[in-house]
């Protein structure tokens, strides 16, 4: 039951802060996963199409297939109609 609630609670903080939008500056991977089936990402500032994915501590920049947008509430490439991506700095 310990586990499940750590999980629970891990999942639910890596969903807020891969919600949260970040200059790549401000993307800090951690260092370690205790679960290596639990992917850390995040939306791309600049991009809706492109999306960083933590890989042992350092972001790595993943572009979706021309098309398609980066949904941060499912965390894949999607359509941009679902996708839905609203970038901070867009005039």
């Amino acid at each position: 039951m310990k586990f499940n609630t750590l999980y629970v609670f891990a999942t639910f903080c890596l969903c807020l802060l891969a919600s949260m939008q970040c200059s790549q500056a401000e993307i800090v991977c951690p260092a370690e996963q205790p679960d290596d089936s639990l992917v850390v990402q995040f939306p791309s500032p600049t991009s809706c199409s492109e999306f960083y994915k933590c890989n042992r501590g350092e972001a790595v920049l993943i572009k979706c297939p021309e098309g398609l947008d980066y949904n941060a509430r499912l965390q894949v490439c999607d359509y941009p109609y679902r996708a839905n991506c609203q970038l901070e700095n867009a005039a």
